[in-house]
């Protein structure tokens, strides 16, 4: 007998809390067991080395009868190039409590930069399953300014239920990998894309006046698959100061699937310098902070994801930390691996 526990959400505008909807509107979470995770970033860079891990949680060792067991899958490692959205997919099967990581260097070869979709599979029939068991980490390795950080990825809960694997998993798609099928997050296969992405904290770009410590923040972002017609992505964020005095701006990004910017990029009012007009100078021994969101204003399927890698300077020595931008609402998106 096959048992799935709900799972409770809350579904967030762009702001205010508009309730509690049901299980099929849900977003992707962070630090949360999923059937699908995406990170957004992987970097095989000259003298940069990512080291991707995911773990399978599921420990059960029962025997179904197929020869496979309770806990075993296959996943789809679906590793897209950042300039062509060109991917290229391996697999590895993970038994019960197994954890991998893997050097994408070596595990892509071919692909310098761009982001990774790991896919929960049956192991018999290789057709997308629920399986709401795989957790992960992505950890980058600077190796010529000598610092290392991380990042969490976006889990998305499995939802479609056509019929029964021989282990009792729900199969999402009774179609095999192999023939091309695109993982549709339409709140029935799968968790939904966010509508908005927020960065609760961040500080400006530059040196405060009060202090000789260094700031940047560089943003890396995916997008859901979009037709080979679409314009370019336009992307709209609003910034807050220390004292609620708000930046606005819209953008118009020409890649195709994968964007990396630097936080100056957006607008030069994220500087230390423009983002303390009118801020709060007696809090942070008057460092320049706020807080941003993201989201997308054109057409259907255009969702995103994204992190952050913010970097510190003081005297020589450099400190970086990575976060996953916080995802909030729902919205359907798509990744298909035949469409560049």
């Amino acid at each position: 007998m096959c048992i799935r526990l709900g799972v409770v959400c809350v579904l967030l505008g762009t702001i205010a809390i508009l309730g509690s909807p049901p299980t099929s509107a849900q977003g992707p979470k962070i630090g949360e067991p999923g059937s699908v995770l995406i990170y957004p970033l992987y970097d095989s860079s000259p003298g940069i080395f990512t080291y991707l891990s995911v773990t399978n949680t599921n420990e059960s060792e029962f025997a179904c009868g197929n020869g496979f067991r309770e806990g075993d899958v296959l996943l789809r490692f679906l590793y897209f190039d950042g300039v062509s959205c060109s991917n290229f997919a391996r697999f590895e099967l993970m038994s019960p409590a197994d954890t991998l990581t893997v050097i994408t260097a070596q595990h892509n070869p071919d692909g310098a930069q761009g982001y990774l979709v790991i896919q929960a599979l049956d192991p018999e029939t290789m057709f997308p399953m629920s399986f709401d068991y795989l957790l992960g980490h992505a950890s980058i390795l600077d190796t010529m300014d000598d610092v290392r950080w991380s990042y969490l990825p976006y889990s998305f809960a499995g939802l479609g239920n056509v019929f029964l694997t021989e282990c009792a998993h729900p199969v999402i798609s009774p179609d095999s990998v192999d023939a091309g099928t695109p993982i549709l997050f339409d709140g029935v296969d799968y968790a939904f894309f966010p509508g908005f992405l927020a960065l609760d904290h961040f500080e400006g770009v530059g040196t405060a006046s009060s202090t000789s410590v260094e700031f940047d923040q560089h943003f890396y972002f995916m997008s859901g698959t979009r037709p080979a017609s679409a314009a370019d992505l336009n992307l709209s964020f609003s910034a807050y100061n220390n004292n609620e005095v708000r930046f606005t701006r819209n953008l118009s990004l020409p890649e195709r699937c994968w964007y990396s910017r630097d936080m100056l990029d957006l607008s030069a009012g994220l500087s230390q310098q423009n983002l303390a007009v009118g801020g709060n100078a007696s809090e942070l021994s008057g460092v320049a902070y706020g807080w941003m969101g993201f989201e997308i204003s054109d057409a259907p399927g255009a969702a995103i994801l994204g992190v952050v890698v913010s970097t510190v300077q003081d005297n020589g020595t450099v400190f970086r930390s990575g976060r996953t931008l916080t995802p909030i609402g729902s919205i359907p998106a798509m990744i298909d691996p035949t469409v560049r």
